[in-house]
């Protein structure tokens, strides 16, 4: 699934829970472990991504066409009507591509947790796919990682002092943006003692929320992970409150110390039924949401939407 300009998608981070406890502006640290948020602006208003306490989420964009398109305006791999594509690759007469995967050129602004402050020197890279060289984040955050494979997978953001972070789907591989902030070490650490945890670096991580039909953050949503696994937190306006059991209106939940592996997560609302956003990779049910869980990382995708 793909994502027009207009719609800016929401995606919360953990250690959003952390909006009033400070950053470290991405210094050095000892520890070598950060914590990663998802991306977009930031607001003093938990319920209005758009303003600066908290962070809205990694968005994407597209042609109006529904097409993805790369930021150098290059097409990947359109067929022409003798069956060879505009990248290179062959085609059956049927349109099938027989030769090399298509690919998009993503970029983006990689900023500070809660602030519209740019992060340079942060690796961007293509996880897993070791042929496909990494950018590197400017003066001004900004990235251009071309070569990025039009399928599922996941965008890794590392750098010093930030805890590593993947962005999974299928959006971020289709469409051409993706902005994104990181969280510092201190973030990280405080998250975890807010949970009564402590990070234990052979887990995963996982971030997640939860949109009306309208895109604003919902309340009253439940999160269920199948397995179970990690100390689930639901966030207020004050921080990550453990005792809860459903959304308030931050519309986030997020997942310490989650044991390896695929999971998959389900919403549940009194008035609404939720199925996972475009872009997020589709469980065994349709209204299941599927993603890795890789040790060391925080894990992050698109919202789930209830209507």
């Amino acid at each position: 699934m793909t994502i027009k300009t207009q719609q800016r998608v929401m995606i919360l981070a953990t250690a959003v829970a952390l909006m009033g406890c400070g950053d470290d502006g991405g210094a050095s640290d000892e520890s070598g472990s950060t914590s990663g948020s998802t991306s977009g602006s930031s607001g003093t208003d938990p319920t209005d991504p758009s303003t600066s306490g908290v962070p809205s989420t990694g968005s994407t964009s597209e042609t109006d066409e529904g097409t993805s398109s790369t930021t150098g305006g290059t097409e990947t791999g359109s067929a022409d009507s003798s069956g060879s594509s505009s990248d290179g690759s062959t085609g059956t007469e049927d349109g099938t591509s027989t030769g090399a995967i298509e690919s998009v050129t993503l970029s983006g602004v990689v900023t500070d947790f809660g602030s519209p402050n740019p992060l340079p020197g942060i690796s961007v890279c293509v996880f897993e796919e070791a042929g496909i060289p990494c950018a590197t984040t400017d003066d001004e955050g900004a990235y251009t990682l071309p070569g990025v494979p039009s399928a599922e997978g996941a965008i890794e953001f590392t750098g010093p002092s930030r805890f590593p972070s993947l962005f999974w789907g299928e959006g971020p591989m289709e469409d051409e943006v993706l902005d994104y902030n990181l969280l510092s070490t201190i973030a990280a650490a405080v998250l975890a003692n807010a949970l009564g945890e402590k990070i234990d670096d052979n887990d995963g991580h996982l971030a997640l929320a939860v949109l009306d039909a309208e895109g604003a953050l919902l309340s009253g949503a439940s999160f269920t992970m199948d397995p179970p696994s990690g100390a689930i937190g639901y966030l207020t306006p004050q921080g990550i409150d453990p005792e809860l059991t459903a959304t308030t209106e931050v519309g986030f939940a997020g997942w310490l110390n989650v044991a390896v592996g695929e999971v998959e997560v389900t919403v549940s609302h009194p008035d609404l039924d939720c199925v996972p956003g475009p872009g997020a990779l589709v469980g065994s049910t349709p209204d299941a949401l599927r993603i890795d869980i890789t040790a060391g990382y925080l894990g992050s995708t698109f919202p789930f939407v209830c209507s």
